[in-house]
């Protein structure tokens, strides 16, 4: 593309006149841009559903915008048409207009807001729990408190069905514990503190650093040079973790034995030789493997997997 560049640059003297209308075609390339690459990873479906948003008046009041999407979705799904340029796609919006560049610029960036309006969407109708939390937090805002207790239960019913995700289904549980405080203080009716809401942030950051110190040991195990930071290393320094999952052991319960079974896994992980840490974390993943979710299944066996092929190429094979 340099050399056809050099020779654009000079064609008046070396290329004949077929060449140089060639050359002069090359440089409408085809459209790439965020917009594309996004609407190429949508199914036909979702590129429907998108269809209806950039459609809808309460996300997009500009006309030409709703024709831009109309236009593109005709190279649907490749996107790989010689014909999808700039110049062609604007000759198709603003008929007998002179090319302008800044103006298709503003109309992809409006259509790719759009799209990251849709995809987030998308992903909420998903995560029920998040969801049903930013619908409560709205009600209260309006005060219409009784539909939010009435959601605080639908919640409560979707938390008692949630697997353990690796920590973040604890902290829903303190999100929905606040919301109840608040509904008794827009009532005047808050005597004494909401325990609960306390002891899930506490379940939630255990649960979340566990996995992040097994994180922090695998990455160990692949590169010697990695380091903690000087705050993470303070806080293992300073504060005990082994007296608090003693006391864990003792309390019992799901929240702390989940727990428990990453406390486990980084001591074995960490002492290839604490075989008794390897066989808690095993027994207490068995007893409640039925509530834990798929990713955090996967990553647990991985871990065990590993650990065992270890012990098991050092002659260890029981």
């Amino acid at each position: 593309m340099r050399f056809l560049a050099i020779l654009s640059t000079n064609k008046s003297k070396i290329v004949p006149a077929i060449l140089c209308k060639y050359l002069n075609q090359i440089s409408i390339i085809m459209i790439k841009s965020k917009v594309i690459d996004s609407m190429k990873c949508l199914t036909k479906e979702e590129l429907k559903e998108l269809g209806e948003l950039v459609g809808s008046l309460y996300f997009n009041k500009n006309k030409n915008v709703v024709n831009l999407f109309a236009e593109l979705k005709k190279y649907f799904p490749d996107f790989s048409n010689r014909n999808m340029t700039k110049e062609n796609v604007y000759s198709k919006l603003f008929p007998g207009n002179a090319f302008a560049d800044k103006t298709l610029r503003n109309l992809m960036s409006d259509l790719y807001s759009l799209i990251e309006k849709y995809l987030t969407i998308k992903n909420l109708e998903k995560r029920k729990l998040l969801s049903k939390y930013l619908l409560i937090s709205s009600l209260e805002e309006r005060a219409l408190l009784k539909q939010a207790e009435q959601n605080i239960n639908e919640a409560n019913n979707i938390l008692e069905e949630e697997p353990f995700d690796g920590g973040n289904i604890f902290y829903f549980n303190h999100l929905i514990e606040m919301e109840k405080d608040y509904i008794k203080i827009y009532r005047n009716k808050l005597i004494g503190l909401n325990m609960k809401e306390g002891e899930y942030l506490i379940y939630a950051f255990l649960a979340k650093y566990m996995a992040f110190k097994m994180k922090s040991i695998n990455y160990r195990h692949k590169n010697e040079s990695e380091k903690l930071s000087e705050f993470i290393t303070a806080f293992e320094s300073k504060v005990k973790l082994d007296s608090w999952m003693e006391y864990l052991e003792a309390a019992g319960g799901f929240e702390a034995e989940v727990i428990l079974i990453y406390f486990y896994s980084t001591k074995f992980m960490s002492d290839l030789n604490d075989n008794g840490s390897f066989s808690r974390a095993l027994e207490l993943f068995y007893k409640h493997k039925s509530r834990i979710d798929r990713t955090e299944t996967t990553n647990l066996y991985i871990t065990f997997t590993g650990y065992c092929a270890v012990k098991i190429s050092g002659g260890k094979r029981e």
